[in-house]
C-alpha cells in the first residue's frame, strides 16, 4: 500500500516505469493463486479475486499501450496504475468510492493538457458535472450503508438489508454515469472527440470498466428489488438507440464512442438480470470491449494521420494499407461480435438472459443487433472498399503500431481461451 502511495506522487521517471512493470509481473503471478467465486491474498482492506485481477492487468495492458501516443506529461498515465490497483482489489466501500472518485483526477489533467482542441474545456466541465453530481447521492447511501456496518463486501448477510427503490436509484445512478449507460452519456462523445488518442483509449479501455466493476461489487450485495426489470428494459433500449444514433453520424471517433455507449448499456442490461449466464456474460463484453475498444480510438489515429480528417464520408480507400487494413477489418468484426471470440460470447450469454427472462428487453436488444450490423458494415465498407481519396497520403507505418495491432490481437486471442 505504501508503495502505491509513493508511485503516484513520485517525480522520478526510471523509478515509475520499473515499478510499473514490478506490479504487471505480481498481478500475472496471482491470477494463479485466486479463484473465480472467493477472495484471495487478503491483507486488511484489500483481496484480489477473478474479477479483480483480470480489470488490473487489462489496466496494465491499455495504459502501457496508450502512453506510446504522448509525448509530454506520460508520467499522468502511469500514476493512474496505483488508483485502478486499489479501486479493483478494494474491500472496504468508503475507500472503493473515494479512489473510485479519484480515479477521474488524471484523466482530468490529461485531457486539459494535452487536448489539442479550444473545445476540450467545455467537454471537461461536461465530464465533470456528469461524473461527479452522479456521484453525490452514491455518497450519501454509501454513508447510510456504514451507519448500518455495512462496509465490506465480503458481508453477504447484507442480502436481508431492506432497502427502498430511492436509495438502489441512487446506487445505480452513481455507475450508470461513469459506465456510461444511455440517458447518461452525453460527457463520452464530447470527452472522446477532444481528447488525445492515448485519452481517447484509457477512458474506453479502462475507465469505463470502473463503472461495471461497481456494478459486479454491489450486486455482490444489493437485494433483489422490483427495478432490475425496468433498468434491463432501459439497458437494452439504450443499445437500441445508441446503435441507431451511429447510423447518422459522419465522425469517425464519435461513432465509436456511441458503439462504446451501445455495448456498454447492453452489458448494463445484462446485469440487471441477477442470472449467471447474464452476469458471466457482461463481464466478457466489459474485458472483450476494454481490448477492442482502444484498438478502434488507435486506427482513428491511423486514419487522421493519412488522411487528415475524420469524416467517414472522406476517408475511402483505406484498404491500400494492407497489414494495417487487415487489422482494422479484424478488429471492427471483433467490435460486431464475431464469433467466436469473447465479445461473441458476452453478447450470447446476455442474449440467452434476455430471452428466458424478459421478452421486451429481448425485443431491444434483436432491434440493437441489427441496426449495429448495418452501421457496422456501412462503416466499414466506405472506409475500406471505396474509390481512393486523393487526399490520402499513404504514410509509412511505424514497427510499434504493426507491433500494437499484433500483440492486441493475441491478447483476444488468449482471453478469449481463459474464459473458459
Amino acid at each position: 500500500m505504501f508503495i502505491l502511495i509513493w508511485f503516484f506522487f513520485t517525480k522520478n521517471t526510471s523509478l515509475c516505469i520499473f515499478y510499473y512493470y514490478i506490479f504487471f509481473m505480481l498481478m500475472i503471478k496471482s491470477i494463479f493463486m485466486t479463484g473465480e467465486c472467493c477472495f484471495s491474498n487478503h491483507l486488511f482492506f484489500f483481496a484480489y479475486d477473478y474479477f479483480s485481477i483480470i480489470l488490473i492487468i487489462l489496466s496494465f495492458i491499455i495504459i502501457l499501450m496508450s502512453s506510446f501516443f504522448i509525448k509530454s506529461h506520460y508520467l499522468w498515465y502511469f500514476k493512474m496504475t496505483p488508483l485502478l490497483c486499489i479501486i479493483f482489489s478494494s474491500l472496504n466501500i468508503l475507500f472503493f468510492f473515494i479512489f473510485f472518485e479519484m480515479s477521474l483526477i488524471p484523466i482530468l489533467m490529461l485531457f486539459s493538457l494535452l487536448g489539442t482542441y479550444k473545445e476540450r474545456f467545455l467537454s471537461l466541465v461536461y465530464f465533470f458535472i456528469f461524473t461527479s453530481f452522479s456521484g453525490m447521492p452514491l455518497m450519501i447511501t454509501i454513508i447510510m450503508l456504514i451507519k448500518n456496518n455495512i462496509n465490506n463486501y465480503l458481508f453477504l448477510s447484507m442480502l436481508d438489508l431492506k432497502m427502498n427503490e430511492i436509495i438502489v436509484i441512487c446506487i445505480f445512478l452513481g455507475f450508470m454515469a461513469k459506465l456510461p449507460v444511455f440517458g447518461v452519456h452525453y460527457w463520452l462523445p464530447k470527452a472522446h472527440v477532444d481528447a488525445p488518442t492515448g485519452g481517447s483509449m484509457i477512458l474506453a479501455g479502462v475507465l469505463l470498466k470502473l463503472g461495471g466493476f461497481g456494478f459486479l461489487r454491489l450486486m455482490m450485495i444489493l437485494p433483489l428489488s422490483n427495478l432490475y426489470f425496468l433498468f434491463s428494459i432501459l439497458g437494452a433500449m439504450g443499445y437500441f438507440m445508441s446503435s441507431f444514433i451511429c447510423l447518422r453520424l459522419i465522425d469517425y471517433k464519435v461513432i465509436v464512442a456511441y458503439s462504446s455507449v451501445s455495448h456498454m448499456s447492453l452489458a448494463f442490461s445484462g446485469l440487471m438480470l441477477s442470472f449467471f449466464f447474464s452476469s458471466k456474460g457482461a463481464f466478457l463484453m466489459f474485458i472483450g470491449h476494454g481490448i477492442v475498444s482502444p484498438m478502434m480510438f488507435f486506427f482513428s489515429h491511423i486514419l487522421y494521420k493519412n488522411m487528415n480528417t475524420r469524416d467517414i464520408t472522406i476517408m475511402k480507400g483505406f484498404m491500400h494499407m494492407n497489414l494495417l487494413s487487415f487489422f482494422f477489418i479484424f478488429f471492427f468484426f471483433m467490435n460486431l461480435g464475431l464469433p467466436p471470440f469473447i465479445n461473441f460470447w458476452g453478447e450470447f450469454y446476455i442474449m440467452y438472459g434476455l430471452f428466458f427472462n424478459f421478452k421486451l428487453a429481448f425485443f431491444f436488444f434483436f432491434m440493437g443487433f441489427m441496426t449495429n450490423s448495418i452501421y457496422s458494415i456501412y462503416l466499414m465498407t466506405t472506409i475500406m472498399h471505396s474509390k481512393m481519396n486523393n487526399m490520402f497520403l499513404l504514410k509509412k507505418q511505424s514497427f510499434l503500431e504493426k507491433m500494437m495491432c499484433f500483440y492486441s490481437t493475441f491478447l483476444l486471442f488468449l482471453i478469449t481461451f481463459m474464459s473458459f
